[in-house]
């Protein structure tokens, strides 16, 4: 759904970005910038003005249609440009396909009314010591790890839990973003703190869940997540139900980012689950959204950002005490998933 084109026509340069149901053109001129009203747009061989918005700011004249409907995934589509002076453009774009959420998983907006922000989750920790092929990096090793099914062969029980915490069984709030280093050190987005009800040291054999309620417009949004070593993550009608994969990156290694495209069909509140695994060396974890256009990364639930809250209304379920301990069927994964390393 995103597709970029640069182009010189009778010496002005035009550029274009649909994203999903947005088709956007700017004119940029070098002495003085085109009228909006003299701008005109085509989709498809149907004129769109009417439906547009054209702004102008210095020498660039921007116009913007979104479609009333989302435009089907793997479609193809031309759009043309016309302005004063014989300017015209034409191009073509392909819309690709992405995991939907659909308007039945979403609360309304008000379903976070009075609601705080944040996560909820488990954590558990092995011991340093425990034997590295018990705790393969997979989300069912998480799962089964979170859910006290590897046994510690000295003791022939589940291997205790470092990461307890006060609760005594992992449990967690965290009320800020999800940016952990074992050291609390700046891995990637500054800011990183140490993973919850642990200390700052070198952590291995850790499997982590949270449970996240986004409150998301609808349209279109890019997920970034950068660990060591790799996590799945799934959305559905609610934290329990959420089987439905949006991205995965798994055996994982080196801290490394993954990115991932969802489309909200409606606004509203979407339940999300975030599965995290590390075997040793290091480790990290960091949950942000991707720009669009402009590349900028902004963790989910800081300040302007995507906001997450740790309960809803008409959820149903509390995702944080439950454990699903088996990974979803590969049937249902229908994510996009790009992996760029990082230093």
């Amino acid at each position: 759904r995103r597709h970029t084109r640069y182009g010189t026509v009778t010496g002005v340069q035009t550029c274009a970005l649909p994203i999903y149901s947005d088709v956007r053109a700017e004119v940029v001129r070098t002495s003085g910038a085109v009228a909006g009203s003299d701008v005109r747009l085509t989709v498809d061989g149907a004129d769109v003005t009417s439906s547009s918005t054209t702004s102008t700011s210095g020498n660039v004249t921007s116009i913007t249609y979104r479609a009333p409907n989302f435009l089907q995934g793997n479609s193809s589509h031309v759009a043309s440009l016309t302005y004063p002076g014989s300017g015209s453009a034409t191009w073509a774009f392909t819309v690709t396909e992405v995991t939907r959420l659909k308007a039945s998983w979403a609360t309304t907006p008000a379903s976070v009314n009075g609601k705080s922000r944040g996560f909820t989750g488990r954590i558990h920790k092995a011991d340093n010591a425990a034997d590295p092929n018990l705790f393969p990096n997979n989300p069912q090793r998480a799962a089964d790890q979170l859910a006290d099914k590897i046994i510690d062969p000295s003791t022939t029980q589940p291997f205790a839990n470092e990461a307890a915490g006060p609760n005594g069984d992992g449990s967690f709030v965290e009320a800020g973003v999800i940016n952990y280093e074992q050291s609390g050190t700046d891995k990637f987005i500054p800011g990183d703190q140490p993973f919850p009800n642990l200390d700052p040291a070198n952590q291995d054999f850790i499997a982590l869940q949270a449970i996240a309620y986004l409150s998301l417009k609808r349209g279109t949004y890019r997920f970034g997540i950068a660990c060591d070593d790799g996590f799945q993550a799934w959305a559905g009608p609610s934290a329990v139900g959420a089987t439905n994969q949006v991205g995965i990156r798994s055996p994982g290694g080196s801290t490394a980012e993954v990115t991932f495209d969802v489309l909200a069909e409606t606004d509203g509140v979407y339940a999300f689950r975030l599965l995290f695994f590390e075997g040793v060396g290091g480790a990290d974890l960091e949950w942000y959204t991707v720009d669009l256009t402009t590349g900028e990364k902004v963790l989910v639930n800081a300040d302007g950002g995507v906001l997450s809250y740790q309960s809803r209304n008409g959820d149903g379920s509390n995702g944080s005490a439950t454990v699903v301990s088996t990974t979803p069927p590969a049937g249902l994964a229908g994510a996009r998933s790009e992996e760029h390393t990082s230093e």
